[in-house]
Order: C-alpha cells, then sequence, then structure tokens
C-alpha cells in the first residue's frame, strides 16, 4: 500500500546509503538493523507516539541522559521522523 512507502523526499538518500527495493517502511526499518546494526521501534502513549533507536548496547535516541524523546502525534509522523533520524545517523562520516 502506498502509506506504508517511505516518502519520496527519503528515497534518494536512502539509495545512497546502498538501501535497494521497495522502500517500506518495515523494509528499510529492517536493513538499517540488518546492515547497519540500528534497531528501533515506535511506543504510544497516551496517543504520544515516541521512537527510540538502540546500538551496540545503549541507545543512540534518546542520547546518554536526555530523556526528552522525540514526541510525535501520529504513528504515521512516527514513522517518517524515525527514518529520517536513521537516515542522518548513517550519513554521519
Amino acid at each position: 500500500m502506498i502509506k506504508d512507502l517511505v516518502p519520496v523526499r527519503l528515497i534518494g538518500r536512502l539509495r545512497r546509503l546502498g538501501f535497494k527495493g521497495c522502500p517500506t517502511f518495515y523494509r528499510v526499518s529492517k536493513w538499517f538493523r540488518k546492515k547497519l546494526g540500528y534497531t528501533s521501534w515506535i511506543e504510544e502513549s497516551k496517543n504520544i507516539y515516541i521512537y527510540k533507536i538502540y546500538s551496540m548496547g545503549s541507545y543512540v535516541r534518546p542520547k546518554g541522559l536526555d530523556l526528552r524523546y522525540p514526541h510525535c502525534e501520529s504513528y504515521e509522523e512516527a514513522e517518517i521522523n524515525l527514518i529520517r533520524e536513521l537516515i542522518e545517523i548513517a550519513e554521519k562520516p
């Protein structure tokens, strides 16, 4: 389904990182986990959605003692922001 696809504006960046195939949120998340070692998920609490990114025994998001989570108002917004942040992390030298 079209709503399962990563937004077009992020696909080029994913391709430059080496992602191949149909860019659904599920496949992209799985690719980040298998190829780059980033585990991520979205949690809901009282109609607020937050995402977390974990790698090599520690949280990448939220970072360290900064417990401010990335709050989103919808699950779809959280998916997009999560993928965008994973891309930003992977693009860093």
